[in-house]
């Protein structure tokens, strides 16, 4: 782990959000619209290793996809984190209320969710 080196950010910039896209063709993940509040974590000031996603749908605000750098040995730490800044994120934007969207494609996250005892409000 190198929990000193890695910083979290809340996106802002269009840069910021190219970063994010450029994670999410190298660790395969579906396209996705990316918009506030996206978080994401650098490693070493520059290294992205991690974001999580944000938008709305149907006028609810959604997290996801949650996407890590497929080297990262443990994302488990990168994942928590990220969902901790989301989390706080939402609250300083008074947010009562949020949906995790995981997509099927996503099935190493879909498992962990569920062995965590998370279960599916719905499929699309």
């Amino acid at each position: 782990m190198f929990p000193k080196t890695t910083t979290y950010h809340l996106a802002r910039t269009p840069a910021d959000y190219r970063l994010c896209h450029l994670l999410r063709e190298a660790a395969g993940t579906p396209k996705t619209t990316l918009s506030f509040p996206t978080v994401y974590a650098l490693r070493n000031v520059t290294d992205i290793v991690g974001f999580l996603g944000g938008g709305t749908s149907t006028g609810q605000v959604v997290a996801g996809p949650l996407v890590t750098d497929p080297t990262l040995k443990n994302p488990i730490f990168v994942a928590m984190r990220l969902g901790e800044a989301f989390e706080q994120v939402i609250t300083d934007a008074a947010v009562p209320s949020y949906r995790v969207g995981i997509s099927k494609a996503q099935t190493g996250w879909l498992a962990t969710s569920e062995r965590a005892g998370f279960h599916r409000y719905t499929e699309t």
